[in-house]
């Protein structure tokens, strides 16, 4: 059974969230977006939100507890965009969303908009069982084939040395190198025959021309984004997720990486195609309207995060490790390699730009500022 749709008038003031904001380190400051609905729908239960465009929240087994998946009706055939993890309840949920809507089978494209399980998961399983397509970017692809070989035999001991060079103590490391032991990542079986979007300037679904906008993007290597011109509509994956960035972390395996750079330089593919009024379908969240404004504001929380680095290794060499503690402190065990990434991304950019300079002493790197000014992100916060 399809919800009932969602109308909201031209003009009319959209209702705002009551959920809570998020304590992650992508948070924004300012006030969340104007969101479509006030609360999210249940899960597996398809919202109507436009023509021939439907929205359902399908639960993953993660602290964020949902991924969005979008279906658009091209005659009696339907395109996904994204597939969700690969386990039983979301094998399940695919069924219970699709009996509605002609089964399984009607499922013709599945459009991955980057290869995070979440979203790339069951691509291979939901290919097997509709027989559809799968769409998305080489760097994706590439990325997505990457993740199914098998791990270096000594990728433990490189984490552990990669966490001692950013200044953990021996005890944190060790800890944190015991904790990184394989997991079940809820990636099922490869696709086969992907279909390469970079490429193609635009693709049809739901009876309008969709642009397809990719490149690296940060938060994975070349995301898909999709907008509609004619229908207002911006489908970005997790590039746009309202009240909050996505993560952005540089990898043990290249620290030397500027994720950071090329997530900004991907936001400035949006600014030519969303105004305030555009719908933004993000992968998780909320769809809602004040694209402007989050753009804004994510830049201006990067910017802000730079400066307070800069500051911070203004009076002395500082290790990634010592920065989180002077930003974040009291950080949980289990959270320092995601915050470490996030730091070494935003400290990485910084070297690229000249505003901070390295200092490898062998087993630990240490960051002090140079005398170049941070004017170029107090412009981007301004």
């Amino acid at each position: 059974m399809i919800a009932a749709v969602f109308k909201v008038r031209r003009g009319t003031p959209l209702p705002r969230t009551s959920l809570p904001r998020t304590s992650l380190p992508g948070s924004l400051a300012h006030p969340m977006p104007q969101f479509l609905v006030d609360t999210p729908p249940p899960f597996n239960t398809p919202v109507a939100i436009a023509d021939d465009l439907l929205w359902v929240r399908v639960a993953i087994p993660y602290s964020l507890d949902h991924v969005n998946i979008y279906l658009l009706r091209d005659g009696d055939r339907w395109t996904a965009i994204d597939a969700g993890v690969d386990d039983a309840r979301t094998r399940q949920a695919w069924g219970e969303i699709l009996a509605p809507l002609g089964g399984l089978r009607s499922l013709g494209r599945v459009i991955l908009t980057h290869f995070h399980a979440d979203h790339a998961g069951a691509a291979g399983w939901l290919q097997n069982v509709s027989d559809a397509a799968i769409l998305t970017s080489r760097g994706e692809w590439d990325a997505l084939v990457g993740s199914a070989e098998p791990q270096p035999a000594d990728k433990a001991d490189r984490f552990e040395a990669h966490l001692l060079r950013m200044g953990c103590d021996p005890d944190e490391a060790r800890m944190l190198r015991e904790r990184s032991e394989p997991i079940d990542s809820k990636m099922g079986p490869l696709p086969e025959a992907p279909v390469m979007l970079d490429d193609e300037p635009a693709i049809a679904m739901a009876g309008t021309a969709w642009q397809v906008l990719s490149g690296p993007g940060g938060h994975s290597p070349a995301p898909l984004s999709l907008v509609s011109p004619g229908r207002d509509i911006l489908l970005p994956g997790d590039q746009m997720l309202p009240g909050q960035s996505p993560f952005v972390g540089t990898r043990p395996e290249e620290p030397g990486e500027t994720p950071l750079g090329d997530y900004l330089d991907y936001l400035a593919l949006f600014d030519g195609h969303v105004g305030a009024r555009t719908l933004v379908l993000p992968g998780h969240g909320l769809p809602f309207r004040g694209a402007p404004d989050q753009l804004r504001e994510t830049r201006a929380h990067h910017a802000r995060r730079c400066a307070s680095l800069v500051e911070a290794c203004a009076g002395r060499p500082m290790t990634v490790r010592a920065l989180l503690d002077a930003l974040i402190p009291h950080t949980k065990l289990g959270m320092l390699p995601l915050r470490i990434a996030d730091l070494l991304s935003h400290v990485n950019l910084l070297r690229r730009t000249g505003e901070l300079e390295p200092v490898d002493e062998g087993c630990v790197v240490t960051w002090h500022a140079t005398p170049v000014s941070a004017r170029r992100f107090a412009e981007i916060a301004g």
